[in-house]
């Protein structure tokens, strides 16, 4: 059997956050998509996690992100 994996991009994470799925209003969201990353189901560039760790605003998201435990970080460079 196949395993899925998905590469997510920052506005996955930003606009539902800034949009539709605010922390307070759907925490299952957050902790489905938590699950999801951690497992490894769900992958993470590099740049994402620059883009959003150098918010200059440190919000409710970048504390989010800085607490997530993924597997690895795909560096943007692989093919």
């Amino acid at each position: 059997m196949m395993n899925s994996f998905m590469l997510i991009d920052s506005n996955v994470l930003i606009t539902p956050y800034r949009q539709y799925y605010a922390f307070d209003l759907a925490p299952s969201f957050w902790t489905q998509l938590r699950v999801l990353i951690e497992q490894g189901t769900i992958g993470i560039l590099d740049k994402v996690k620059d883009e959003i760790m150098a918010s200059s605003i440190k919000d409710t998201l970048a504390k989010w992100f800085n607490e997530l435990q993924p597997p690895r970080y795909i560096r943007h460079e692989q093919q």
